[in-house]
């Protein structure tokens, strides 16, 4: 008997013990014994989800040998995908909700979600403007999970400066370019 994983390598429970998949068996016609996986698995920045069992049974469940069989225990994948900001710390929409950066989620592969950078934010004497994705896309745009990923909104911050004189009214020269104080720019 034999007792795998699709994708290969991950962790069985086979009669209480956890080993790594694929891995074989020889037990006599007859014999009873309790086949089990864990989920979810994390590899790194992948993560599989239990799905189901070739034979049909639970994510648990106990097996009676009848003859020489291979037993797959089926995962789905996800993917890590972390929307960040630089400079960091801004808020990023993921599918229309609004979360603090980094935000970090798991992405079943195949799917497509939408990252979204909110332009322009405005705080007293602060405004950000968003300047691109990392990976090119638009403001707004949708990204398909086929690995694990990091997507960077890169933001323009810049500060409302006032150049005051005492007295006030003088002449000042900002840039190259004359003014009256105060000043702003």
């Amino acid at each position: 008997m034999t007792v795998t994983t699709a994708p290969p390598n991950l962790q069985v429970v086979v009669n209480g013990s956890t080993l790594t998949a694929p891995q074989t068996f020889w037990w006599p016609a007859g014999s009873g014994h309790t086949v089990a996986v864990a989920s979810p698995q994390v590899v790194g920045t992948t993560r599989y989800v239990y799905q189901l069992w070739s034979d049909g049974g639970a994510q648990s469940h106990p097996i009676t040998v009848v003859s020489p069989a291979t037993l797959r225990a089926d995962f789905g994948t996800e993917y890590e995908i972390v929307v960040t900001t630089r400079p960091p710390g801004i808020d990023v929409r993921v599918d229309g909700t609004l979360f603090p950066s980094p935000y970090t989620f798991w992405c079943p592969a195949g799917t497509t979600h939408t990252i979204d950078a909110p332009n322009p934010l405005t705080l007293p004497d602060t405004r950000i403007t968003f300047l691109f994705w990392s990976d090119g896309g638009a403001q707004s745009h949708p990204v398909t999970c086929t690995a694990p990923r990091t997507y960077e909104a890169t933001f323009l911050v810049e500060y409302l400066i006032t150049l005051a004189t005492t007295p006030p009214g003088l002449n000042v020269t900002v840039d190259g370019a004359p003014a009256t104080a105060p000043a702003t720019f």
